[in-house]
């Protein structure tokens, strides 16, 4: 039996799919990521259903403990995030200057390290016929 043509085929589909991932992967990701938290939270679901409850109440109960823990981390986080973001606010116009006084300072170090005055293109000096 020739086994070439199995191979063969099954190279073309595993590179489809490959193919097909990467070009899907955006659309991909949420699905994957439930796919994987429904993996993740299956035991607790499985728990909790031993303990009396209904698969349906179970896993609502999940999805509920989640949404009031998110909404506690934003409670508490968005006090911190709105003061450094005010104060990003406030000192902004220091950092542009600070940025705008390193640049030129740069630039000015590497003219004056590559050009030597002596040696400076006939671009960057003074001509007196000018005025």
């Amino acid at each position: 039996m020739n086994l070439t043509r199995p191979v063969a085929f099954w190279i073309a589909v595993l590179a489809a799919v490959v193919v097909g991932v990467v070009l899907l992967r955006e659309v991909l990701l949420p699905f994957v990521a439930g796919m994987l938290l429904a993996y993740l939270l299956d035991p607790l679901a499985t728990r909790l259903e031993r303990l009396g409850m209904n698969r349906l109440i179970a896993t609502l109960t999940i999805v509920g403990l989640f949404a009031v823990g998110v909404t506690a981390l934003i409670i508490l986080t968005a006090p911190v995030v709105v003061d450094e973001l005010a104060y990003f606010i406030d000192n902004f116009p220091l950092y542009i200057k600070r940025v705008q006084g390193g640049l030129i300072r740069s630039a000015s170090r590497k003219v004056v390290r590559r050009w030597p005055p002596q040696r400076l293109p006939t671009s960057l000096t003074w001509s007196r016929s000018r005025g």
